[in-house]
């Protein structure tokens, strides 16, 4: 299965039962709604431009510039501790890296939305020839298999087993731990995963009962048959199944082509991303103990990480 395929069953599957955050009382609705859709620029929104359209939760998420420093900090300081028991700083290669703002996006879902885009790629993402657009919803991502079969040097990296090797004490979670301690230090742990989590619900959520979105997908849904193609939603014409293969097909091309000319027909992207604005900063209120929390730990590694990269002396 695609990532675009895999991206919409999960959000297909989501429905009512997914997580939700409540209000005191528990009872009416948890998230106004908006009365007008804000201005979107949709070159961001469609990302082609190798950024994402702004939401009010990306304030609690890293941006690229950040998350590089505190990946080239860890990586340093992984690559350094593994040549301490004598294995290369290659070894750190391996290691999951943070993700940006921009990768967790969820407008993302609903790319393309430029005709050159759409013309040129259908539904499959630009420069990678992969279909649109990943929402893991959480806020690691990583390189995937060992460069080495060596168990020693597993032990090391990820501390699998205590005890010594050559002839040294591995730290507790390896070098891995190692670094993660040090770039922790002086700070509280919060769920690394709490604000992609929220915001996916949310996602879901403002999908499921904003009676603005039903419209919008309505009205995208009726554009959509005057051009000869029936699908609900957008997301029910990225995720089809006959869009699986390498590279688009010209049936693929001709649907997001449609479809975008749909989205700015019936100004659908910018009515969910004035939901999603309403929904997410309605969201900020509720949990603004926690991410708080959030973001101190955030700048405290990040100021963590800026200390490190500036004794590696270009080797980060």
């Amino acid at each position: 299965m695609t990532a675009a395929l895999a991206a919409t069953a999960v959000l297909a599957g989501c429905g009512d039962s997914a997580a939700q955050p409540s209000t005191s009382s528990g009872k009416g609705p948890l998230y106004p709604q908006i009365t007008a859709a804000p201005a979107v620029d949709l070159a961001a929104a469609d990302g082609s431009q190798g950024t994402v359209l702004s939401l009010p939760l990306d304030a609690y998420i890293m941006t690229s510039a950040q998350t590089a420093t505190l990946n080239d900090a860890k990586h340093f300081l992984i690559a350094t501790c593994m040549e301490r028991f004598g294995y290369p700083a290659s070894s750190a290669g391996s290691v999951p890296q943070a993700v940006s703002a921009d990768a967790q996006s969820p407008l993302a879902w609903f790319r393309p939305t430029q005709l050159e885009a759409a013309s040129r790629f259908g539904y499959h993402a630009p420069m990678t020839g992969s279909s649109a657009s990943n929402q893991s919803g959480t806020g690691q991502s990583g390189t995937g298999a060992m460069p080495t079969q060596d168990p020693a040097e597993v032990v090391v990296l990820q501390g699998s087993k205590t005890g010594y090797v050559n002839g040294q004490m591995v730290p507790p979670g390896g070098c891995i731990g190692s670094a993660t301690a040090k770039l922790s230090q002086g700070q509280t742990a919060q769920d690394a995963n709490f604000v992609g989590d929220l915001r996916f619900q949310l996602a879901v959520r403002a999908q499921n009962e904003s009676p603005q979105i039903r419209v919008a997908n309505s009205a995208w849904s009726d554009c959509m048959k005057s051009m000869g193609f029936s699908y609900a939603t957008p997301k029910d014409a990225a995720g089809d199944r006959r869009w699986g293969s390498a590279v688009p097909t010209s049936s693929e091309v001709a649907v997001a082509v449609a479809d975008v000319k749909c989205k700015q027909k019936t100004n659908l992207v910018n009515v969910i991303a004035g939901v999603y604005q309403s929904y997410e900063n309605q969201a900020i209120t509720d949990h603004a103990t926690q991410l708080k929390a959030i973001k101190d730990w955030e700048n405290g590694q990040l100021a963590n990480a800026a200390k490190v990269v500036a004794t590696c002396s270009g080797a980060c």
